[in-house]
């Protein structure tokens, strides 16, 4: 007769769960014996690969893992490609930061960032090299010295000179600038010279008298002209021209103490009797001449900012007083002439009768003390 095993005291219900949760972790205890196992294959499938990186000129060895882009190994490698930038002549300021790019290759060919790299592949990286812009030679006229703010004496203008200035092509920046022709400053005419100048016209009687005279005398002068006057007798302007004489701006009403007057009303005066001669077909004029001799940085400013030189005298023959005799408005002449002066007689503003007599007569005397004539201005 068997003797029955001990259970224990444990009832057989109780033996059967025991049973079943040993074999549940048996179970789990493979699974996951079979998972390790899987993760281990999956890291055998993507074994390490060597890639040979030259940067440069520079070679390097990295390793990594699974499939590649050239971007990733370079990452890896610390290479960042750089582009080739445009610089300024002499700043070297960046004109361009991308005016040539870098090249990629791999193996040889040429690559992108997103080409594949395998096991051995060599992946080469040239930066862009940096360009220096280009220079262009041009020619460059220097102006001369500027003449004086007020002449009192016939001037030779400046000669402007001529250099040759090397520059960036694109920066503009100079970088050398040669001197092929000096410039020459004006300079006061020292030769026994004078310039006539009249002043107040046009006007119906005085004007073409004074033109008879000139051309009798074969001399040319200057008339500064009241732009109204101008406006309502354009054809003695034109005849001024047409002698081969010159014409000068004097304001547009002769209004005088332009030097005391505001801003606006000098150059309504100074522009406006500018714009009078334009206004008939009158060529610009070279000159201002103010009224009274009026005289102020503003006056002059604005003359310039028209285009005019101011014009003043080195003689004023007075004239234009009460009583002036044509031997008077002589003697003025023979007593302050000197090379190069400017003298001042009136060809309107009243009886001009002893201004035509004197005219001739100093015309004569001047020849005879081995003056000739000229305008204010020689070329």
């Amino acid at each position: 007769m068997q003797r029955a095993r001990p259970t224990l005291g444990l009832p057989r219900r109780r033996k059967h769960r025991i049973r079943l949760a040993g074999a549940v972790l048996v179970s789990c205890l493979v699974a996951a014996c079979a998972g390790v196992a899987a993760g281990r294959t999956l890291v055998v499938r993507k074994p390490p690969i060597t890639v040979h990186i030259v940067a440069n000129g520079q070679a390097r060895v990295i390793q990594a893992f699974g499939d590649q882009t050239v971007t990733s190994v370079l990452i890896m490698a610390g290479v960042v490609p750089r582009t080739g930038r445009l610089l300024a002549v002499h700043s070297h300021k960046v004109l361009d930061p991308k005016r040539h790019t870098f090249l990629l290759k791999v193996d040889g060919r040429p690559a992108t960032g997103a080409s594949r790299v395998v096991n051995g592949t060599t992946v080469s990286v040239v930066n862009g090299a940096d360009e220096i812009e280009g220079t262009v030679r041009t020619a460059v006229i220097i102006p001369p010295a500027p003449l004086p703010a007020v002449m009192t004496h016939v001037h030779h203008r400046g000669v402007p000179g001529i250099a040759e200035e090397v520059k960036g092509v694109h920066s503009g920046e100079v970088i050398s600038l040669s001197v092929l022709r000096a410039p020459v400053a004006p300079r006061v005419d020292t030769d026994r010279v004078v310039a006539l100048t009249f002043d107040d016209g046009p006007t119906p009687i005085w004007t073409p008298a004074m033109l008879s005279m000139l051309a009798s005398k074969g001399v040319k002068a200057t008339f500064c002209e009241i732009g109204q006057q101008v406006r309502a007798r354009p054809a003695l302007s034109r005849a001024v021209i047409a002698g081969g004489h010159q014409l000068c701006n004097h304001t547009l009403d002769h209004q005088e103490h332009l030097d005391r007057a505001p801003h606006a009303q000098v150059v309504q005066e100074i522009k406006g009797g500018a714009e009078a001669q334009l206004s008939v077909g009158l060529p610009r004029t070279p000159y201002y001449r103010p009224p009274g001799g009026s005289l102020g940085p503003d006056v002059t400013a604005t003359a310039k900012a028209v285009g005019e030189q101011t014009l003043f005298w080195k003689v004023d023959t007075e004239d234009w007083k009460k009583g002036a005799t044509a031997a008077s408005i002589l003697a003025k002449v023979q007593a302050e002439v000197n090379p190069g002066a400017i003298i001042l007689m009136h060809d309107g503003g009243g009886n001009r009768g002893a201004t035509v007599i004197a005219l001739g007569l100093a015309i004569d005397w001047l020849r005879s003390q081995g003056y000739g004539f000229t305008f204010p201005l020689i070329d």
